[in-house]
């Protein structure tokens, strides 16, 4: 008993029989028609040999964002979780508008291993340390629970819960030093960061020598 053909090659079935048979046999715009729709098997011939690394891929970078976690077996559900995990982590980055003049000037160099102390805090779900300087350049040493990340191009900021101060805080990337991710837990909010764009940037800075802006 023979095998029944594989989608693949189904698809390929369609995609010969448009290109030899129906393609030099029309004239105009319907024989346009029939190559876009043999280049349309084409398509999905690649997607289905290539969507499954693919989606696989795309999990496990989501995993290494978001932290490990099961993958629906089902195709549907496996969709529909890839779905929910990309908008949870694009709630989390939140671009706003340009900066001010004024701000785009004294904007600096971000520390080369914020970002990667910042993924593993969100992976892992442990909170982070780091030295703080504020605009008058008074300097503290502060412990956050990092959720989000909001950007004023080309400026960005890390969304956080000052741990020390019981506090939403916003902090200028650029003004972090020492970034290192230490061993308490937080489980983190797409809320929170939702709060604190939606009550405006200027609501969670300090005044200067308090630390923040």
């Amino acid at each position: 008993m023979q095998d029944r053909p594989t989608f693949r090659e189904l698809l390929e079935a369609v995609e010969h029989f448009l290109e030899r048979d129906v393609v030099p046999a029309l004239a105009g715009p319907k024989q346009y028609h029939a190559r876009v729709a043999a280049n349309v098997m084409r398509i999905l011939a690649r997607e289905l040999e290539l969507g499954p690394a693919s989606s696989k891929a795309e999990w496990q970078r989501l995993d290494s964002l978001l932290g490990a976690e099961p993958a629906p077996d089902d195709v549907r559900k496996f969709a529909a979780a890839i779905e929910r995990r990309t908008r949870d982590l694009c709630g989390r980055i939140v671009v706003g508008g340009h900066a001010s003049a004024s701000l785009r000037a004294s904007a600096g160099s971000v520390c080369p291993t914020l970002l990667d102390a910042f993924e593993r805090c969100f992976r892992e779900q442990v909170c982070l340390g780091f030295q703080y300087t504020d605009r008058v350049g008074a300097t503290t040493q502060r412990r956050v629970e990092p959720h989000g990340i909001y950007v004023e191009v080309p400026v960005w900021y890390v969304l956080a819960i000052d741990i020390d101060k019981d506090a939403r805080r916003m902090f200028r990337m650029d003004r972090i030093a020492n970034p290192r991710p230490f061993a308490r837990r937080f489980t983190p909010s797409r809320i929170i960061v939702e709060e604190m764009i939606a009550h405006g940037p200027a609501a969670h800075r300090e005044p200067p020598g308090r630390s923040d802006h």
